[in-house]
């Protein structure tokens, strides 16, 4: 009996080490870039606060109101920060938006701190290594640097990922429909689950969408999925390529010799998920091939997506195949992200790094595909 108090013990130990580790790093990282505008908020959190205030007066999607906002804010434009996620999202952050925008900023760091800790409770004793794992995700550090969402996206799909393996799975779908203020990487997942017929999940999930679809139309207006599109092919959101790290970033960052790979690419990972989906039945599974595959064809993904990653590094953590942990255990390491900083040559290492987990799943999945049944042996009777 007293073995558990110990256990319990030990781990929140181990929970505090990561939590202090992660703010070690994301402190570094503030103080060698412009400590000034990340303690002043002065990053992407305005889009989801400038989106909320808009949200009241139907300039949700209008680059002009944000502009003329962050100058009465902070006195200052950043003119690649525009409201980009659907609009029930803004609707979600409208009691932030009431705040004053220093207060409201620090509020919203102050939760996004405690999903990363409710994440790390969710898996510790299951997967004891994703807490120290999270607590050196270079891609989290920079979601805090940032003012990011990326960690609600996190515990949304950790939640969902937690209520599949009690076998909750309309409630797991209705969790995962959070998922969609990032469809461009979960949509393969989305198409996994078809694959498998989950067909209570689908459920979940398109009753959850229904509903947030609703709450966007009801606080944006009927026109609002023209404005969105309209504003996501405004190219002053994508301002460095090699900032980004997929495969547009491959194909398009540093030569134009290398532009014809993009669609072969995308067909190549999208049917390589479509395969694994097809002959690994493991839905856990599914959902870190979908996550690997979504953020290397996803047109928009920048270092905090690759927080993610701790959801793949979960699901394999049971893979029989050590390298594939080995390999996810890599990329929540500063390493292979210092190239989107630096946006050189560099910054090819991370998707290449990425095609080459799916390539080793591919083999994994394939090399046990042709694996002959086992014989029966009937035992002799003596």
């Amino acid at each position: 009996m007293a073995a558990q108090p110990i256990k319990d013990l030990a781990g929140m130990r181990s929970l505090l080490i990561s939590v202090a580790l992660l703010l070690i790093i994301t402190a570094a990282w503030v103080i060698n870039s412009k400590p000034a505008e990340f303690l002043c908020g002065i990053n992407d959190y305005f889009a989801f606060y400038g989106g909320a205030k808009l949200l009241a007066t139907h300039q949700l999607y209008d680059a002009a109101a944000m502009r003329e906002l962050q100058i009465r804010t902070f006195g200052g434009v950043m003119p690649n920060v525009l409201y980009i996620r659907p609009p029930f999202e803004a609707a979600l952050l409208r009691p932030l938006a009431s705040l004053p925008y220093l207060v409201s900023y620090w509020s919203f760091q102050a939760i996004c701190l405690a999903s990363v800790i409710a994440f790390m409770c969710l898996f510790r004793h299951k997967v004891p290594e994703v807490v120290p794992m999270t607590g050196v995700s270079f891609p989290l550090a920079c979601a805090f640097l940032n003012g990011q969402d990326v960690v609600l996206v996190l515990l949304a799909a950790g939640i969902g990922l937690v209520l599949l393996d009690r076998e909750h799975d309309f409630l797991a779908g209705l969790v995962l429909a959070v998922c969609s203020t990032k469809p461009h990487l979960f949509g393969l997942v989305a198409i996994g689950f078809l694959i498998h017929r989950r067909w209570r999940v689908i459920g979940g999930g398109v009753t959850g969408l229904s509903a947030l679809t609703a709450l966007s139309y009801w606080a944006a207006g009927l026109s609002w999925p023209r404005r969105f599109l309209e504003t996501l092919s405004n190219p002053t959101i994508h301002p460095n390529t090699l900032g980004m790290g997929n495969l547009y970033a491959l194909a398009y960052g540093f030569t134009p010799l290398l532009e014809w790979t993009y669609v072969p690419l995308l067909v190549l990972v999208v049917a390589g998920f479509v395969y694994l989906a097809y002959k690994d039945r493991s839905t856990e599974r599914m959902i870190a091939y979908g996550i690997v595959g979504g953020l290397l064809i996803g047109r928009h993904a920048f270092c905090q997506d690759y927080a993610l990653l701790l959801l793949p590094f979960v699901a394999l953590h049971s893979s029989r195949e050590l390298i594939h942990r080995e390999w996810l255990r890599l990329m929540c390491l500063p390493f292979l992200y210092l190239g989107l900083i630096v946006q050189n040559v560099l910054s090819a290492a991370l998707p290449v790094f990425l095609l080459a987990l799916i390539g080793g799943l591919l083999w994994n999945v394939a090399a046990g595909a042709r694996k002959p049944a086992p014989s029966i042996r009937l035992a002799e009777q003596e």
